[in-house]
């Protein structure tokens, strides 16, 4: 099942748990993924394994963190439609 239309879409803790599933089935019904993670090889792994998905380290207890998250995903994909 499609999404009916292009979403670009940037996953909080996406490299296990619900946030790691919810990227998933993002990926797989046509979105492009920015997947984030404490840890950058961690999400860069588990990115490897979805269609057209990015691995961005970013830590949301640090301001600064989420900020170059932000900007990288905005660089790597363009403007997100869902966050």
């Amino acid at each position: 099942m499609g999404l009916g239309y292009p979403m670009k879409v940037l996953v909080t803790g996406g490299t296990s748990g619900l946030g790691l599933a919810m990227a998933s089935a993002l990926a797989t019904a046509g979105a492009t993924v920015a997947l984030t993670g404490r840890s950058g090889r961690r999400a860069s792994s588990a990115a490897a394994e979805l269609p057209g998905a990015v691995g961005i380290e970013m830590d949301v207890r640090d301001e600064s963190s989420v900020a170059r998250a932000v900007d990288q995903a905005w660089s790597r994909l363009g403007a997100s439609t869902c966050w």
